[in-house]
């Protein structure tokens, strides 16, 4: 599978389990962790570290890729709130929560308008840290990457012990999340390259342990969450749902190597809008289902919720996202570097969730 498509495929788990019993989105956010913490440790070497001003150009840059769209669909969110008050509550009063909303990290407040942005304030969070640490993170030598392995094991330990201990896995909050990030950091330190076929054996044992949790009545809710079941309650099921992503380290290793070519990027540049978009639809989607009606008026209901899902996250991609990053883009490009060259146009690199260099 080639890296937009993996991308895609991570946000439409999302969408899935948002809309359907059948629950993989949290795995997919920790996977689009890793995946952010390796495109931002190679951003960081090949671009940003040449630059005069590298922090605040990646800082500005970052905020820049993830701000429109996650304003205008938190913009949306709160439009349909409005629209149908038992979808939900909503801040009362728009401009403080406006105000809120423009560093992205520390976005969502005690009402949250757009639940899935939860991962973009954690994302926010980790480009601050980044920021300031990725220089002394890759530095060179191997006392440094034995450093960082240490600090991913304390930050999954943290992570554990926090859902373990009842705590949601949607906390938005980068300590709880931070070994995920490092994952992907180390990936890029070490230049680990999987094989195909050790990638492709990660998958299956991971599909092997999604069966196998689907089959034991305790561990469920990992993969089906029907009614009131959920992972995020103290459980076994809490446990497995924050560890098994760890299985796909060497698919992620083997994915973001491949070549990716135009319609690639274009499915990869799409998952971004979708994964946030979604929620719009899909607060009319529950706002309309009524399980006492035949079935199939629900699976058209549910039909619809995904078919306009993909098709408004499209719009947004092609006349909001495109435009603005190709601005964002030229912006970088004129960045001067260290010996006050302009940086020339760097093909565009994906970045985990949001994608883009």
């Amino acid at each position: 599978m080639k890296p937009g498509q993996f991308r895609f495929l991570l946000a439409l788990l999302v969408l899935v389990q948002h809309s359907f019993p059948l629950h993989l989105g949290n795995m997919a956010v920790f996977v689009f962790f890793m995946l952010s913490g390796y495109w931002i440790a190679r951003l960081w070497t090949e671009k940003y570290c040449r630059l005069e001003n590298p922090r605040a150009v990646f800082l500005v840059s970052r905020w820049w890729r993830l701000f429109p769209v996650f304003l205008l669909c938190s913009l949306l969110g709160w439009a349909t709130l409005a629209l149908l008050p038992a979808a939900g509550p909503r801040p009362r009063e728009i401009m403080p929560w406006l105000l809120r909303q423009l560093p992205v990290a520390g976005s969502l407040g005690e009402v949250p308008v757009l639940v899935p942005a939860w991962s973009l304030d954690v994302e926010m969070q980790f480009y601050l840290f980044a920021a300031c640490a990725l220089a002394w993170l890759l530095a060179p030598g191997r006392a440094r990457t034995t450093a960082v392995l240490l600090l991913a094991l304390a930050g999954m330990a943290v992570g554990l012990g926090f859902v373990a201990a009842g705590g949601s896995l949607i906390e938005p909050c980068l300590p709880l999340w931070i070994g995920y990030f490092l994952a992907g950091v180390l990936i890029q330190r070490t230049g680990f390259r999987a094989g195909s076929q050790l990638a492709r054996g990660s998958g299956l044992l991971f599909l092997a342990v999604l069966a196998v949790a689907a089959a034991t009545p305790a561990l469920r809710a990992v993969v089906w969450q029907s009614g009131q079941a959920r992972p995020d309650d103290g459980t076994l099921a809490a446990v497995v749902t924050f560890l098994s992503p760890l299985l796909l380290v060497p698919l992620v290793a083997y994915n973001v190597h491949q070549p990716s070519d135009r319609l690639d990027r274009w499915l990869g540049n799409w998952a971004y809008p979708l994964y946030l978009f979604h929620w719009i639809p899909r607060l009319f989607y529950y706002q309309h289902t009524d399980w006492s009606r035949p079935w199939w008026t629900n699976a058209a209901l549910l039909a619809a919720n995904f078919a306009v899902a993909l098709a408004g996250s499209a719009l947004i991609l092609v006349f909001v996202d495109r435009p603005l990053e190709r601005a964002r883009a030229h912006w970088i490009a004129r960045c001067p570097d260290s010996s006050s060259r302009p940086v020339s146009a760097a093909k565009p690199v994906p970045a985990g969730l949001s994608q883009q260099a």
